[in-house]
C-alpha cells in the first residue's frame, strides 16, 4: 500500500479494519512473485521459478544486509545465473504456501521442505526440479545437533532447547528433485549419497580491500582468536570454545548473541574470565568488525553441521587463518587448521599450539588465506559454479525425461 494511502487509512479506518486490510494486502502479495527478466539475447523466452528468499530483491541500497553474501548474495547469484542462461525468473519466499503458478515454468529451483513438493506437482513434468540446500542432509544435521545438546546435558546437567533444529522434513523434497545442489565440500555432498544426483558448490563472500590497506601486528594477533558466527550457540560450538579457552593464555573474542538459557548456563565464562571477551552480535564490515579482524590472527568455528558458514568466509577474506571442525565442510588446504575432533581438550591443545607460533608464520598463513578466499570463495566464483551446477542438473534430468 503506498504510504499516502496508508496514512489516510490510519485516520479513517478502525484498527480491526486496517488489520484486515493489511492481511488482504499481504495475501495478495503472496500470490504474485517478484520478477527479474533476462537480458540475454535469444528469441525463445524461458521461465524459471525460484522459491528461496525475496528480501535481496526488495531491500534498499543502504540496508546493512547488502554486505551479507549468505544468504543475500546467494539468492542474487542464483537469479543472475538463471538470467544469464536465458530465463526470466520469478522469485517467491520459500515459505509461501499461497502461491500458485499462473504460467508455464521451464525450471523450478526450490529450497526447504515446506513448499517444494507442493510446487513440484503443479509444474510441467518436463521442467527440471532442483532442490537447493544450504547445509548437509537434514537427518544428519539434526543428529549432529542432538549429540551436542546431549553433551551439555551430560556434563552440566541442563537440557537446553535446540537452536538450529530442522523442524520440517526435507525427505520428500529431496526425493522429488531431479537433482540437489548443496553448499559445501565433498563431505557435504556425500551426506546426500542416497540420492542419485548431487552437485556441491562453494559459498562465497563479497570483496573488500580492507586487508590490503591495513598493517597488522601479527605478533599481538597470534594469541587472539575470533569466534564470529550467526545464531545457534550450541550448534556453532560456542560452549566447547568457552570451556576450551578457560585457563589458557590465548584470548577468545565472541561475536555472537546468546540465548537467555545459554547465557545463564555460561554466564561465568562469558562475563568474568579475563581472556574471553563477549561482544554480542553485530553487522559485518562495521568499524567494530574491522577492529576485531585487525586484532585477531585466527577465526575459530567448532560447528556441528553446516553447508559452509559465511561468517568464516568473511573472516578468511580479512586474512584470519581458519581453525575449523570438519563439520564446517570447508577445506582448509595448506593455510588453515582442521580440528581432529571437537573435544574440549583437543581444542585447547590446538589453540595453545597456534598461539605459540611465530608472527612470521602467521603472516604467511594469513596472506595465503586471503589469496584462497579471493580465488575460490568470491562472488564471481559462486556465480560460475552455481550456473554450472544448474546446467548439470538440467542436462542429466533431460536424459530421464
Amino acid at each position: 500500500m503506498p504510504s499516502p494511502l496508508r496514512e489516510i487509512a490510519k485516520r479513517l479506518m478502525p484498527a480491526s479494519a486496517l488489520s484486515g486490510l493489511k492481511k488482504l494486502h499481504a495475501d495478495y502479495e503472496s500470490r504474485y512473485p517478484i520478477t527479474r527478466p533476462s537480458s540475454a539475447a535469444g528469441a525463445e523466452r524461458r521461465h524459471a521459478l525460484v522459491s528461496y528468499i525475496t528480501a535481496p530483491f526488495t531491500i534498499g541500497p543502504d540496508d546493512v544486509r547488502n554486505t551479507y553474501f549468505s544468504n543475500i548474495g546467494i539468492a542474487r547469484g542464483i537469479v543472475a545465473a538463471l538470467n544469464d542462461m536465458g530465463y526470466d525468473v520469478d522469485i517467491i519466499e520459500w515459505s509461501n504456501d499461497l502461491f500458485t503458478p499462473r504460467k508455464k515454468y521451464d525450471l523450478f529451483f526450490g529450497h526447504a521442505g515446506r513448499n517444494f513438493e507442493r510446487l513440484a506437482t503443479l509444474l510441467p513434468p518436463e521442467a527440471p526440479r532442483i532442490y537447493f540446500s544450504t547445509g548437509i542432509y537434514w537427518r544428519d544435521w539434526n543428529a549432529h545437533e542432538e549429540a551436542r545438546f546431549q553433551r551439555i546435558e551430560e556434563t552440566r546437567g541442563v537440557r537446553l532447547p535446540y537452536d538450529r533444529w530442522i523442524t520440517e522434513s526435507e525427505e520428500g523434497a529431496n526425493a522429488a528433485a531431479d537433482g540437489i545442489i548443496c553448499l559445501g565440500n565433498q563431505v557435504a555432498k556425500d551426506s546426500y549419497s542416497k540420492f542419485p544426483l548431487v552437485v556441491n558448490v562453494n559459498n562465497a563472500t563479497y570483496f573488500d580491500d580492507h586487508y590490503d590497506t591495513t598493517k597488522k601486528d601479527f605478533e599481538a594477533a597470534r594469541r587472539n582468536f575470533f569466534f564470529f558466527s550467526s545464531v545457534g550457540n550450541v550448534h556453532k560450538g560456542l560452549d566447547l570454545l568457552l570451556e576450551a579457552f578457560t585457563g589458557l593464555d590465548a584470548h577468545l573474542y565472541v561475536w555472537q548473541g546468546a540465548s537467555p538459557e545459554f547465557h545463564e548456563l555460561y554466564r561465568k565464562e562469558l562475563e568474568t574470565l579475563p581472556n574471553i571477551h563477549w561482544l554480542g552480535a553485530g553487522p559485518t564490515r562495521s568499524p567494530k568488525f574491522y577492529e576485531m579482524v585487525d586484532q585477531c590472527g585466527y577465526v575459530i568455528h567448532a560447528s556441528c553441521a553446516e553447508g559452509q558458514p559465511g561468517s568464516v568466509l568473511d573472516a578468511m577474506h580479512q586474512g584470519l587463518v581458519p581453525v575449523l571442525s570438519r563439520e564446517n565442510n570447508l577445506d582448509v588446504g595448506d593455510y588453515g587448521v582442521m580440528l581432529e575432533d571437537c573435544s574440549v581438550a583437543h581444542i585447547a591443545e590446538i589453540v595453545q599450539s597456534l598461539s605459540e607460533r611465530s608472527a612470521e608464520w602467521l603472516e604467511t598463513q594469513s596472506r595465503r588465506t586471503r589469496e584462497i578466499a579471493l580465488r575460490d570463495y568470491s562472488e564471481e566464483a559462486f556465480q560460475r559454479n552455481i550456473a554450472a551446477a544448474i546446467q548439470t542438473v538440467i542436462t542429466e534430468s533431460r536424459k530421464g525425461k
